[in-house]
């Protein structure tokens, strides 16, 4: 609630000293990866509650739930921004709006982002597949 409080503030007034040097992009990106990190939280919390089985010991996990969806959420919308998920060349992104909800699943579950982070590496590593060629060049041949 007190996120979408300072939420609800912020929008209302983006000109106020406090703030104002630090929206853009990526502090929206970080902002709707810490709501889905919330939505999940309070997901999680009415189901667990709902069927009688909270453990309280996963209270932890409901409190960094939103730090770690903002955290994931700005990760995944620098990549998508960047153009390294591309699939065509270059991105040239005209509506944000899909990159906040690209941020916000990111925020919502772990489970995108480390797919997505699967793909960084896929795209980051293929001069590995591309330099062993079939053979080995690094053992010496048997004669």
């Amino acid at each position: 609630m007190v996120l979408l409080a300072v939420g609800y503030i912020v929008h209302q007034w983006p000109g106020y000293a406090l703030w104002s040097k630090f929206l853009n992009l990526h502090a929206a990106a970080a902002w709707f990866g810490a709501l889905g990190g919330v939505a999940i939280g309070v997901f999680g919390l009415y189901t667990h509650v709902q069927a009688r089985d909270f453990d309280p010991k996963f209270e932890l996990w409901y409190l960094s739930k939103p730090i770690m969806g903002a955290i994931f959420g700005w990760f995944v919308f620098l990549l998508f921004y960047v153009g390294f998920l591309a699939t065509g060349g270059s991105v040239d992104v005209k509506n944000h709006q899909v990159l906040y909800a690209i941020s916000f699943l990111a925020g919502f579950s772990e489970r995108f982002t480390i797919k997505i982070i699967d793909r960084l590496m896929q795209v980051l590593t293929t001069w590995e597949e591309k330099s062993s060629g079939g053979g080995d060049s690094s053992t010496p041949a048997k004669k």
